[in-house]
């Protein structure tokens, strides 16, 4: 797992977050180039860094974006619901430099920026 140190001089006034480059991976974006579709156009987000989570999670709508059929599917569990039906998708995040692959859960998160 990569580590990655930074610091900010409005840490208290922010919270940990970061500009995050989200991009189809490199398998997504080869099969679709054979296939002659266009390559979706990457998505910038702020992206909060939650130490705790062992997910890392997406509003639907920024999936949507990149037009991808999920690789798996799951229950989760919020605090305002038990058991809700999200996909799992495999995406490329960049930021500062540092590109990495991983599976991002694609959920209805409402009232979030």
């Amino acid at each position: 797992m990569p580590i990655f140190n930074a610091r900010s001089s409005d840490l208290q006034a922010t919270g940990p977050v970061i500009d995050l480059r989200l991009s189809v991976s490199a398998a997504a974006a080869e099969a679709m180039l054979r296939s002659g579709e266009k390559l979706p156009s990457p998505v910038d987000i702020r992206a909060l860094i939650d130490t705790g989570a062992s997910r890392s999670i997406l509003k639907d709508e920024i999936i949507e974006k990149f037009g991808l059929l999920p690789v798996g599917a799951l229950r989760m569990d919020t605090t305002a619901i038990t058991g809700l039906p999200c996909y799992e998708y495999l995406l490329e995040g960049s930021f500062h430099g540092l590109t990495f692959a991983g599976v991002f859960i694609g959920a209805p998160l409402r009232n979030q920026e």
